[in-house]
């Protein structure tokens, strides 16, 4: 994931938009708002990785509809 996080964090903010891309996490515009801090950028990944995996379990375990959108929508 270094190298990888390392092409994409090289970009400058004043480049062209570049496509919509399959990536899930968009990490030009991580390393802008963390304004390059690797560090930085890892304990935001990290957060995301962990916050999404307690929404995903809301999810799955919701038994009804309703209780599905609660556990959707925080």
């Amino acid at each position: 994931m270094t190298s990888e996080l390392a092409a994409w964090t090289d970009a400058t903010p004043s480049e062209a938009p570049r496509k919509a891309s399959s990536r899930p996490v968009d990490l030009v515009h991580l390393s802008r708002y963390t304004l390059g801090d690797r560090a930085l950028e890892r304990e935001v990944l990290e957060l995301f990785s962990a916050q999404g995996s307690v929404y995903l379990e809301r999810l799955r375990g919701a038994p009804s509809d309703m209780e599905w959108q609660h556990a959707a929508i925080p």
